[in-house]
């Protein structure tokens, strides 16, 4: 009697660890849809701060509509106390100019809704979450400067001044050289914006002195997140190339990499020599004019994007890795 007792009890010990095994493997199931549910769920409004102000007629009105954003207040519009009656007389001053009415409505016309952007940026979001989640994006809010403030950012709020993304279809157009101006355009915008959110959030600080090497990996390091959080952004938008500059950079790239290694450039830190390859320019002179400017943001990406994809790293270990000299000798990047 005592035996069979002692055979159930193994029995009903297997069964309950069996039991057990199921409810866990039930519970991490449950929680893995229900997580991945939430993740789709991921809603992102837009504020449209601009139509909300233009819609104000007067100072008192302004104030008041204001009023709910406390942040934008006091973080983008920089209002306190002793200078709200001044900041409150610009926005209304802005918003009565003719020039500024006719941008607004050109603004409209190209903005009606956001919901492209929105969707866009909750894609990115939930793919920044699966490395990052406990990222909580920033309010998202959209404004007009009269051309005078593209965008900002800090923990708690973003502001897009969607003024300077009207694209070559705009009447007004940012005081800016036209190989700059192919990044403001509505195509761009989710590209420009990932872009700050990557270098703000995301990007550690760089030492004060850097080889060329170091500064090409940081760099290539903010397209390698904005590709994997926005895979189908084209590469030369993505660079701020036109598609023909995107054509001879890749037919060329063999050549570009003899270029930088016969010219020692990667170990170099004179601040001289460095500045043509990874600064905004028409094109990169000590190469030629035909070569696009910060042609070394591109090698940089090429760079950090092989490495990632040979050893299989996720978007985190890559924004950490700290080590340019290792990444370089390990991406496996043959051009």
């Amino acid at each position: 009697m005592e035996k069979n007792n002692k055979k159930r009890y193994k029995i009903n010990k297997k069964l309950s660890i069996s039991g057990a095994i199921l409810i866990i493997t039930g519970l991490f199931s449950y929680l893995w849809i229900n997580y991945s549910i939430r993740q789709d769920n991921i809603s992102l409004k837009i504020i449209r701060l601009d139509q909300i102000l233009f819609q104000q007629s007067s100072p008192e009105d302004i104030r008041h509509c204001l009023k709910p954003y406390p942040l934008f207040r006091k973080n983008f519009l920089q209002c306190h106390t002793h200078n709200q009656k001044q900041i409150i007389h610009l926005l209304h001053t802005m918003i009565e100019d003719e020039n500024i009415q006719k941008l607004y409505k050109e603004v409209q016309k190209t903005y009606k809704n956001t919901d492209i952007l929105a969707q866009h940026l909750t894609q990115a979001l939930q793919k920044i979450q699966i490395t990052y989640p406990h990222f909580k994006m920033p309010t998202v809010m959209t404004f007009m400067t009269g051309m005078a403030q593209d965008f900002y950012i800090d923990e708690q709020i973003m502001v897009i001044g969607l003024d300077f993304f009207l694209g070559t279809k705009g009447s007004y157009r940012p005081s800016l050289p036209k190989y700059l101006l192919r990044q403001y355009t509505p195509e761009t915008l989710i590209v420009y914006v990932l872009k700050q959110i990557a270098q703000h959030f995301f990007l550690p600080a760089q030492k004060p002195t850097t080889y060329l090497l170091e500064d090409m990996i940081h760099h290539g390091k903010v397209y390698h997140f904005v590709k994997t959080v926005f895979p189908q952004v084209k590469e030369y938008a993505l660079m701020g190339y036109t598609p023909q500059q995107m054509t001879l950079v890749k037919n060329s790239a063999q050549e570009l990499w003899r270029y930088f290694i016969g010219q020692a450039l990667f170990y170099n830190t004179q601040p001289d020599t460095k500045r043509p390859y990874i600064t905004e320019g028409p094109f990169t002179l000590p190469i030629s004019q035909e070569c696009p400017g910060k042609i070394g943001h591109w090698i940089g990406f090429q760079i950090v994007h092989h490495y990632a994809k040979f050893h299989k790293k996720n978007l985190k270990q890559i924004m950490q890795h700290a080590d340019a000299q290792e990444m370089l000798e390990n991406a496996h990047y043959h051009p």
